[in-house]
């Protein structure tokens, strides 16, 4: 029999945001358990796994993200642009999963010139620590505590931004299907 794995995960962090983050099938979603393993790490002094596991949450979350709002459209060409290719990571900062994103969220948290729209506020530090995360899987870069509670930070807003804009979309999208306004 397979262990557990959920028995080994701590629970989420309370009277969090992200308690209420997409999830597809409903409950708490194992974004926020990673995210909550990542923040207990972190307290244990693993301050370069906590950072891994915090930039793994925002994977699982925005792929977590893109099934819900593709499984609400139903739209089989952004289904193919959003499936992914080898080595290939479920982030933001994929152009082609952000493209994806922004089409069936309308939102743009990198900013655009055209229409100018500002980044969100989180967007470049956020890419900033996607490096340093990378740094530490590629190169065993060491990782401070500051460091590893700005990556937990930020990795909280990542996914309570992009929460907040999916829930708005599959409102939208629901809203639809029944011919309200």
């Amino acid at each position: 029999m397979p262990p557990n794995r959920e028995a080994n995960l701590p629970p989420p962090v309370a009277n969090t945001p992200i308690s209420e983050a997409v999830s597809v099938a409903g409950g708490t979603p194992a974004s926020v358990y990673l995210l909550s393993y990542a923040r207990s790490l972190a307290e244990q002094g693993q301050y370069q796994f906590a950072v891994l596991f915090a930039h793994a949450a925002c994977e699982l979350h925005t792929e977590s993200a893109l099934v819900s709002l593709l499984s609400a459209r139903n739209d089989k060409v952004l289904a193919r642009l959003a499936e992914p290719a080898e080595q290939d990571v479920k982030f933001l900062d994929n152009q082609r999963v952000y493209r994806v994103y922004s089409a069936l969220t309308k939102d743009f948290p990198r900013g655009t010139p055209k229409p100018e729209r500002p980044a969100a506020e989180w967007w470049n530090a956020w890419l900033a620590g996607r490096q340093e995360r990378n740094d530490v899987a590629r190169k065993g870069a060491q990782v401070t505590r500051e460091k590893a509670n700005r990556a937990l930070e930020l990795a909280e807003q990542y996914i309570d931004h992009m929460t907040a804009k999916v829930s708005a979309a599959l409102e939208d999208y629901a809203a639809l299907q029944v011919g309200e306004p």
